[in-house]
């Protein structure tokens, strides 16, 4: 029964249950759907590039190597001698050659190649072989990179002014990130050249003489002394050594062997541009 004095709590229950009501109805409601946009996938890490020997395999470069020759020897005196004489070919076919040489990896290394085969090997022709290049590859950078982290002897453009082959950022960045003893880029050539040379026998010396040559591009062009590029050739051969104890190096030069010769006359390099390379090349640099 209501009398006067419920009246108004009854009121105030009503409204209250009226508001719990509608916010209950409220809360209920189905939030309005929102479109989110596409997250974008982060970009695949590039495939780490692995060489054949397992860490801590490799023989020891340093204790193969000679020494760097110290500032004001002999060696030193006459890797100097060299640099300053050679500044002279800046401009020439054998200069371009050299600029031309400063290119590597697999693919720059079979078209630097390709005339001393006397074949042009597409990449994706010869899986085996651009395998056996760029594993043996990564193993005689690492050995490189190992003398060079020792020995830290400064470039030749370092120690005195003369025109280099390569534009200003890319010397910069070599003085700062990469010494000079052993030449890496001598490494690389040297391993590539024997490596073809094993598979293409018959075309040995050609592919070993470009070998030296690509090694003595470092010198032209003013970015590494004669002892460094030596010691690059050094270096290779010692990887090389450890490298035909591994069951996968040898399986793949197998195969190797087999692609060089079935791609082996499929396509020849131009005979004017290798002529012109045998021009420039003619003259020994030192």
């Amino acid at each position: 029964m209501t009398t006067p004095r419920t009246a108004p709590i009854l009121a105030l229950l009503a409204v209250a249950a009226a508001v719990a009501d509608v916010a209950a109805q409220t809360s209920a409601a189905p939030a309005p759907a929102v479109t989110q946009a596409p997250v974008a996938a982060p970009p695949a890490p590039a495939p780490r590039r692995v060489g054949y020997l397992a860490p801590g395999t490799a023989p020891d470069v340093v204790r193969v190597l000679a020494p760097p020759p110290v500032e004001g020897d002999s060696r030193d005196a006459a890797d100097l001698t060299v640099f300053r004489a050679t500044r002279r070919l800046e401009g020439s076919a054998r200069w371009t050659m050299a600029q031309r040489d400063n290119a590597l990896g697999t693919p720059a290394l079979l078209q630097a190649f390709s005339c001393a085969l006397d074949a042009v090997i597409a990449p994706a022709e010869a899986p085996a072989l651009v395998r056996l290049l760029a594993q043996a590859g990564v193993d005689a950078g690492v050995s490189s990179v190992m003398g060079k982290n020792t020995w830290r002897r400064k470039r030749p453009y370092e120690r005195e002014a003369g025109a280099v082959c390569l534009a200003r950022d890319e010397v910069e960045r070599l003085a700062r990130a990469s010494p000079d003893y052993p030449s890496g880029h001598a490494t690389a050539a040297w391993m590539a050249g024997r490596l073809l040379a094993e598979v293409a026998p018959d075309r040995a010396t050609q592919l070993l003489e470009r070998a030296r040559t690509f090694g003595e591009s470092r010198v032209v062009c003013g970015v590494h002394h004669v002892t460094a590029v030596e010691a690059g050739r050094t270096t290779a051969e010692t990887v090389l050594a450890a490298l035909h104890a591994v069951p996968a190096f040898r399986a793949d030069m197998e195969s190797a062997r087999d692609e060089v010769s079935r791609l082996r006359g499929k396509a020849r390099p131009q005979a004017e541009a290798c002529a012109a390379d045998a021009a420039a090349l003619a003259e020994r640099p030192f």
